[in-house]
Parts: structure tokens; sequence; C-alpha cells
């Protein structure tokens, strides 16, 4: 038996998210179709987290028990031969038989971007943010900082989707690269939707729609919904750390 490590890429865009449904095109069940032809077993991956549909991956992780004696690092190349050029394998490794690619994540980071400027291009409808308004990225910096640490996220999630609100956040970084704003978060876990919202109060800060102490207030008052929720294409998983 072996446990086989993949760190994979994907473009969002095309799936209807990572998790394996009947009737549509998902990462998981092409990945688990590419496997079954590698190995001829009928596996269930067990992944790092379940991004939604339009949500992207620079680097996501998987794993599954194999009884198929083939080097690891074979798979970054047999699994390519039965992938879509929408998944890439970036890599195989063999790990220990207890790693379990979700529950021994330390952290995950995510990135959202933004195209901050009033001229916009159709091609990158799928992959960014359009804000065509100026941002003050100095406030929305000096927001974020109020977000990081452990809080109840009740505001920041889709209503009904998660029993226990709290989480922490141990890091955000604000930057801009010419047009573009980059916003990264990380975290042991996230709530379904937090990101998203928590880029639409940032993106409400940065207008000048809401002050800095706002943030505050979500926290204090129990403000029951912080901001809109924002759309999946700017949003990449970058990062998972074990």
């Amino acid at each position: 038996m072996k446990n086989i490590k993949l760190e994979i890429s994907y473009d969002g865009s095309k799936f209807f998210g990572f998790q394996i449904q009947p009737d549509v095109r998902t990462v998981q069940g092409e990945l688990e179709e590419a496997i079954k032809k590698v190995t001829g077993e009928d596996i269930t991956i067990i992944s790092a987290g379940r991004t939604d549909t339009g949500v992207h991956a620079k680097s996501h992780v998987s794993n599954f028990i194999t009884k198929n004696d083939m080097p690891a690092m074979s798979y970054k190349y047999k699994l390519r031969l039965f992938l879509s050029d929408d998944i890439i394998v970036q890599n195989s490794t063999e790990v220990d038989l207890d790693f379990n690619a979700r529950y021994d994540a330390k952290s995950k980071t995510y990135r959202y971007i933004i195209y901050n400027d009033r001229k916009f291009y159709p091609y990158f409808n799928d992959y960014k943010l359009h804000i065509k308004h100026k941002l003050d990225i100095d406030k929305m910096i000096e927001a974020s900082k109020l977000l990081i640490g452990r809080h109840d996220f009740s505001a920041f999630m889709k209503l009904g989707q998660d029993k226990n609100p709290v989480r922490k956040i141990d890091k955000i970084d604000i930057y801009k690269v010419d047009k573009e704003i980059y916003l990264e978060f990380t975290a042991k876990s996230f709530l379904h939707n937090q990101i998203r919202i928590m880029v639409g109060l940032l993106i409400d800060i940065g207008r000048g729609f809401r002050e800095v102490n706002y943030v505050n207030e979500i926290f204090e008052k129990k403000i029951k919904r912080a901001a809109k929720t924002y759309g999946p294409q700017g949003l990449y998983l970058i990062d998972v750390k074990y």
C-alpha cells in the first residue's frame, strides 16, 4: 500500500467546484477518473479543501491510498495523459500512510485579485474582479489588521452553513502591482464565502463607503452581514502548509 500526495493546479472557471457532484464537471471527478485509468482502482481522494465553482488553484493538495506499486513520481506524468489542459499535476510524492491532506494541513493561503482601473478587458472576466473606482489601499491595509486574530465571523459567512463561526486569521497581506491589487489571506480554515465577504468589506472601506473602525463594530455589535459577497473569479488557492 502507498499513500500518494498530489499537488495540483487548475482553472476553476471550467469546473462546478472541486467536490464531486452528479452530472457536472468537477476537479475531484476528473482526478479520480484519471487515477482509475492509471491504477485500475476505484479511489476516493482526500483533499485539502473544496473550492467553489469558479475558484482557481495554484497549489491544491490531495492524497489517495493505492495498492499500485508504481513509483510515486510517475503519477505526475501518467495522470497528465488523462487530464484536460485545465488541470495539471505539478508534483506527486509518496507520504506516510497516515498522512491526510485535509486534517494535517496547518494553514491555507488564498489570493484575491482586483483589477483597479477604469479600463477593463473581457478576457480577464474569469480571473480578476474589476473595480473601476480608485481604491484607498492604505485604508484597506489598516482595516485588514482588525480582521487578524480569533473572532466570531458570523457576519462573514453564508447563512446556516457553519455551526461554529469562530475562526482565526493568521495573516492578511495587501499590495498593489501596477493596476492589480492582491489580497492574501492565511488561516487553518475559513467559513464558506468568508474570504469573498472580507474582500467585499475591504472594497467598501477602500471606496470610502465605510470607515476603518466599522470592522470593530461588526464584531462588537454582532452585525449580521458585513458586506456583499463578491464573485469567485478573482479567488485562488495558492498555498497549503503542512
